[in-house]
């Protein structure tokens, strides 16, 4: 009869079969003097056991024994937290007291996963001054990082970037910290300041009166850019529905911390009205390269113009002055640009 080598007890059979990798690494001691108390059983099982618990650790996305974590998130963020690495932990299973071979950790030139921490507590504080108790919620409700959990750089860093999307923020940081439970990951937020005022520059035709108005609700709150583009979509619909074609608000607001927004406008200013004779070929110069001459002075066709250089341009009264223009009987077609 072949011989066999005799199985192990039940209770090494619970040791050798441990049930995931992280009661495998905290067994491996144990595995190693059961193998010396229990002489018959072969320690190569031991060993292969090992081997495929490690061929498993190296799959896993976790690493729960190495609580690496970073001190900051943006380029202030690059420091890792102190923590023991996995590598240090798998220097636990290369101690064989057996004096049989060691069991390697991972080559560190093989890609590893993003590193992963245990959140013990997420807390969320003002930069500086009082953090309104619906925007300390607004922070809790809308970053994915949760106590209890897991959570990565990346992770982090969508947190802050959700954070700025609900346009009530100037300044977001994340600043993850070590504590015996885990890491404690402090979100500090800056709200926008609270709109005092609505300030127009480069104005001739828009009214005071029309942009207080159309701010009127957002005075007094604190300010949601979401909000504040709304209010400049509505000043840019008053001069369409004006017939101030060209004009519109051409820079972002800058706001100042006392919550005053000033915005920039440009109306369109007429810089200068011409008249252009032409021939019946519609050419403006001659063969000599000479301007074509009229039978009309220019001041007799500029006198029917309520438009003038240095008025914000209004595409309605240009039509009526040329209608005018034409009426004296004098032109044919006009050209404008």
């Amino acid at each position: 009869m072949p011989h066999q080598s005799p199985k192990p007890p039940h209770h090494y059979q619970r040791w050798i079969k441990p049930f995931g990798v992280v009661s495998l690494l905290a067994s491996s001691y144990l595995l190693t003097q059961a193998a010396q108390a229990f002489e018959p059983f072969p320690q190569r099982l031991i060993q292969s056991h090992l081997q495929t618990g490690l061929a498993q650790l190296r799959q896993t996305r976790v690493q729960p024994l190495a609580l690496i974590s970073e001190k900051h998130l943006n380029p202030a963020l690059s420091e890792g937290l102190k923590g023991r690495s996995l590598t240090q932990d798998m220097s636990l299973l290369s101690q064989n007291p057996s004096g049989s071979p060691a069991i390697k950790a991972p080559d560190a030139t093989e890609p590893t996963p993003e590193p992963q921490v245990l959140v013990a507590e997420v807390v969320v504080e003002p930069q500086g001054g009082e953090l309104p108790p619906e925007l300390r919620d607004l922070v809790y409700a809308t970053v994915q990082t949760r106590a209890g959990g897991t959570t990565t750089r990346s992770q982090l860093q969508q947190d802050i970037n959700a954070i700025f999307t609900t346009v009530f923020f100037a300044d977001v940081d994340a600043r993850p910290e070590d504590t015996n439970l885990g890491v404690q990951v402090t979100f500090s937020v800056q709200p926008n300041p609270v709109l005092t005022d609505i300030q127009i520059v480069g104005n001739q035709v828009l009214p005071k009166a029309v942009v207080d108005r159309i701010f009127a609700e957002q005075r007094g709150r604190i300010i949601n850019l979401h909000d504040l583009r709304d209010g400049i979509a509505a000043i840019n619909q008053w001069y369409v529905d004006n017939d101030y074609i060209l004009a519109s608000v051409i820079e972002s607001p800058s706001i100042s911390s006392l919550g005053i927004a000033v915005l920039e406008v440009a109306e369109g200013v007429i810089e200068a009205i011409e008249v252009e004779f032409v021939d019946e070929n519609g050419n403006t110069i001659n063969e000599q390269g000479e301007p074509i001459q009229g039978e009309t002075q220019e001041y007799v066709i500029l006198r029917e113009f309520q438009s003038r250089p240095g008025h914000i341009f209004n595409h309605i009264r240009l039509q009526r002055d040329l209608q005018r223009a034409f009426t004296l009987g004098f032109l044919k077609r006009s050209i404008s640009t």
